[in-house]
């Protein structure tokens, strides 16, 4: 896979995702738990270009803000309007600290 159609991509503090994940992705819970690890304090996943996250994304998410908060470190996430929608449905744009970008 060529790093121009790479699904997710860290580079520095930010994880890039490039599509809606799969329902149940391993890349994608891989790329967020990887997202921890590289150093810095500000970390950022940047969702701009999704327009739909499962409940399985939504845990995968919450499990990276809990995990950077124990490191000692923020993680913001930059949503597109319609992830950011989903975010405020379900009441967790109070727990996770979320961008929203206009497309």
């Amino acid at each position: 896979m060529t790093e121009a159609t790479k699904s997710y991509e860290i580079a520095g503090p930010v994880l890039h995702v490039r599509k809606d994940p799969r329902y149940d992705d391993p890349e994608f819970r891989q790329a967020c738990a990887d997202l921890i690890d590289v150093p810095g304090n500000e970390l950022v996943i940047d969702m701009t270009k999704v327009k739909f996250v499962s409940s399985r994304e939504i845990s995968v998410l919450v499990t990276a803000v809990k995990r950077a908060k124990d490191a000692g470190k923020k993680l913001k996430i930059r949503a597109s309007v319609a992830v950011h929608g989903i975010f405020r449905i379900l009441k967790l744009d109070g727990f996770l600290n979320i961008e929203r970008v206009e497309e």
